[in-house]
């Protein structure tokens, strides 16, 4: 099998209300596109963690992991802390991102 590399598109880090968002748009060698989308909200019930495989087909994002914030590194992170910046998410983005490529059946993220 064909090693598959990632390309990230886009990145980006946003403060809401009681929240730090991250958001980052990766493409894959072959034109798929992965979506990794995460939420620490104040609360661990209100965060999130997904990465989403888009289907041009059905012009929609399809979910393929979601972890609960409770196994992930950016859990440590506080709505109050300042500057957050996109690295703070990062080791969290390649877990999601390993676990797509064991659910699409392709090598693990560099």
């Amino acid at each position: 099998m064909a090693t598959r590399e990632l390309k990230r598109l886009r990145q980006r880090v946003w403060e809401g209300e009681q929240s730090w968002h991250y958001e980052a748009l990766w493409q894959l060698t072959n034109g798929d596109r992965v979506l990794v989308n995460i939420k620490r909200n104040a609360y661990d019930s209100q965060s999130h963690a997904h990465a989403q495989l888009f289907s041009p087909t059905a012009r929609r994002w399809n979910t393929v992991v979601s972890l609960p914030i409770t196994l992930l590194h950016c859990r440590e992170l506080n709505y109050v802390t300042k500057n957050v910046r996109p690295s703070v998410f990062e080791r969290d983005e390649k877990t999601l991102l390993d676990e797509v490529m064991v659910v699409l059946d392709l090598p693990e993220s560099q």
